[in-house]
């Protein structure tokens, strides 16, 4: 069965301040799994969302339940026995809705004792509800969490741990180095290589939470570091992306410029999302139906992703960039293999030449989700055409073995 690409964000206002209208606003934006607004067990009546469920059944999408008092912060304090007994009580509401994806658990453990309480929460909420997702949220910074804090595992170790203990196979981490600076975006691949690797080899899928909004020492994207940020997650493996964050606060001192103002408008932010979800949704949202077989990097060289060499693969003979690429081969569930480029440079253009074998394959170049193709037909070394690919493109090529 196929597997979508999946796009969601952090919904900080409480639920009094929206109306069902919203799940529009969400749906129209390309939010594949939208979060609910935030809610709370000790005053807020669960069926408050019913309507906002409804809704999001009939655009098609799913919504992540958002209980601020449900996470493994709470579980700390209550217990683990009042814990379940309160998340029995929401799920008796709204734990059947088909609309609804999951719950979250919480954002950013930090300590010992936070990690295993976000296994607690995540056992109880498989527990009564298997057929939900819950959504746990990493800090990006788990990669150098030390063992103390892990229980006494990596990172990789703690998430085969966190599967094989609760059942759960999706985790979310956060990464916002990419928008600091060059050496951010280096920061951004190291963390991508270890978690995504380490979710795939537990078996479990990864998703990311970037960055959406002027925060701190980071700049808020633009079009361009929007579409970098999802394509560049895409073609690293991994399986969905969050933004962080989707609304402003009344009072924004140290976030500012998300995707609606703290006075209700979409901002610049909000229509660079629109349009780079909606464009990767129509043509290129079947990549987590694909098995990553191996990621490369061109002419930068982070020290992160090998370089891709003459050899490294038995069709594609070469690849020839101008600029900054990384790119991942694939594999669907038939058998086919694919090739995914994405300039990494957010300035200039890039141009790409793949060197073929033509006795053994015919490539080409594919969007609409598979369903329309353009065969790169071959000169006489076996070279395709050049492609042009603007800043942060992301373009799919299909390898036909003979």
């Amino acid at each position: 069965m196929r597997e979508d690409f999946k796009f969601t964000m952090w919904v900080y206002p409480p639920i009094s301040q929206f109306t069902p209208d919203e799940v529009d606003l969400w749906a129209d934006c390309g939010m594949t799994v939208p979060m609910a607004p935030k809610m709370f067990f000790e005053k807020d009546d669960p069926a408050l969302l019913l309507p906002f469920l409804d809704r999001a059944e009939k655009r098609g999408i799913k919504l992540i339940a958002h209980f601020d008092d449900l996470g493994f912060d709470e579980i700390g304090r209550i217990g683990a026995e009042e814990y379940e007994r309160r998340f029995r009580r929401v799920c008796d509401v709204i734990g059947s809705h088909p609309a609804l994806y999951g719950f979250t658990v919480g954002d950013e453990p930090g300590t010992a004792e936070e990690y295993a309480n976000s296994i607690e929460c995540l056992k109880i909420q498989k527990k009564v509800a298997p057929h939900l997702k819950p959504f746990l949220n990493y800090s990006g910074s788990i990669v150098n969490h030390s063992k103390e804090q892990l229980h006494g595992k990596t990172p990789e170790e703690w998430i085969r741990y966190m599967k094989e203990e609760t059942g759960v196979t999706d985790f979310v981490y956060d990464e916002y180095s990419q928008m600091i600076n060059d050496h951010g975006r280096t920061i951004f691949f190291e963390s991508m290589k270890k978690l995504v690797g380490g979710a795939e080899a537990a078996g479990c899928d990864c998703w990311v939470n970037l960055l959406s909004t002027e925060h701190l020492v980071f700049h808020a994207p633009n079009e361009v570091d929007v579409r970098w940020q999802i394509h560049m997650s895409a073609v690293c493996g991994c399986r969905g992306t969050v933004w962080f964050r989707f609304y402003d606060r009344d009072i924004a001192i140290d976030a500012i410029n998300s995707p609606i103002d703290e006075f209700g408008n979409k901002t610049e932010q909000f229509y660079a999302i629109y349009r780079t979800q909606r464009r990767f949704l129509a043509n290129y949202a079947q990549l987590p139906s694909m098995k990553r077989l191996s990621t490369y990097a061109k002419v930068k060289d982070r020290g992160v992703y090998p370089v891709f060499k003459p050899g490294d693969h038995e069709y594609i003979r070469d690849i020839d960039v101008l600029d900054e690429t990384v790119f991942s081969f694939f594999e669907d569930e038939k058998g086919d293999e694919y090739l995914c480029l994405v300039n990494g440079d957010v300035d200039h253009y890039s141009v790409v030449r793949i060197d073929f074998d033509p006795d053994k394959c015919d490539i080409y170049n594919v969007t609409l989700n598979g369903t329309k193709e353009m065969k790169l037909n071959r000169g006489a070394e076996g070279q395709a055409p050049d492609l042009t690919l603007y800043p942060a493109q992301l373009v799919l090529i299909r390898i036909a073995k003979k």
